[in-house]
């Protein structure tokens, strides 16, 4: 779920870009997926049921955006985005005209969303600066909410520039990132970062606040094998055939060494058999011999005994 506001039409300090950088990043969500609350030159009035209308589409465990583009200020720690109509005399008129950024990001956490992510492009000159005792240049430091990832335009403290073509320079480089497939939201921004930083030579250098959990990415896409000629193609088959062959004479080359020395062992348990049972058949023999030889000579003792005189 994503809130989307561009403000251009200010009394004090009209600007160019922001109605269409909202339009062109809410067109972008839509596109992702993303259900957009969109509004420009955002009124006064209508602060109060745009936050209500969007914490009323927010649920446990969803996405929640937030992209701002327009004036942004700072007063005493905290960053205001007054309304189109807003009429400020004194640093006591902002909080009842303008959109506290602190105030929507309580509203993203107390949702219990997966994640968080806030786009700022609102470090613009402040028109009110003159009638201020406190108000410094751009925006605040934010802590960021766990869960919570927050980009800014430009450092804190510094001024962003409104850009010469249709989006501002961080819109720009900001609606690209978002097209990259399979690029995690935080490696994402420090792509903003580098355009933005190189764009501008070095005057504008978009930050980033916070952290999340896991990976988001705003594009998802099956990556794709990089096509090979037929010639490749055919190339590796030979090859693999050619490697599968090698194998397979290695195998049978090892298989017939292998059955030859079993041959041999066999061999010679066969002739160590065949000795011994010549061996064993020997004593056999040689034991039936004494035996009979026995026998004989116990008869002729016996015969001798029976031809003695009496």
């Amino acid at each position: 779920v994503a809130l989307v506001i561009g403000n251009s039409a200010y009394i004090k300090g009209p600007l160019k870009n922001p109605v269409n950088d909202a339009a062109d990043i809410a067109a972008k969500l839509r596109a992702l997926g993303f259900d957009v609350v969109e509004r420009n030159n955002l009124k006064t009035s209508q602060i109060g049921r745009t936050l209500r209308e969007f914490r009323s589409k927010l649920s446990n465990g969803a996405v929640a955006l937030f992209f701002y583009a327009g004036h942004g200020l700072q007063i005493k720690g905290d960053n205001y985005l007054p309304a189109v109509d807003a009429d400020i005399e004194g640093e006591e008129d902002v909080p009842n005209q303008s959109i506290n950024v602190r105030q929507v990001l309580e509203l993203m956490e107390d949702a219990k969303t997966r994640l968080n992510l806030a786009f700022l492009d609102a470090c613009r000159n402040n028109p009110y600066s003159r009638s201020f005792r406190s108000a410094g240049e751009g925006l605040a430091k934010v802590s960021a909410p766990s869960g919570t990832l927050i980009s800014f335009a430009t450092r804190p403290g510094s001024v962003a520039a409104d850009g010469s073509g249709r989006n501002g320079l961080y819109t720009t480089h900001l609606l690209t990132a978002m097209e990259t497939p399979n690029l995690p939201v935080e490696l994402m921004l420090k792509r903003v970062t580098s355009g933005v930083k190189s764009a501008s030579r070095g005057n504008q250098e978009p930050w980033m606040e916070g952290s999340i959990e896991g990976d988001f990415y705003f594009r998802t896409a099956a990556i794709q094998a990089t096509p090979v000629s037929a010639q490749v193609q055919q190339d590796a088959v030979d090859r693999a055939v050619q490697e599968a062959v090698r194998r397979a004479n290695e195998q049978a080359a090892k298989d017939r060494t292998e059955f030859q020395a079993a041959m041999a062992r066999n061999n010679e348990q066969a002739a160590k058999e065949r000795a011994d049972m010549q061996v064993a058949m020997q004593k056999v023999i040689e034991q039936a011999m004494a035996r009979q030889n026995a026998m004989l000579e116990a008869e002729r003792k016996a015969r001798g005994e029976e031809q003695k005189p009496q």
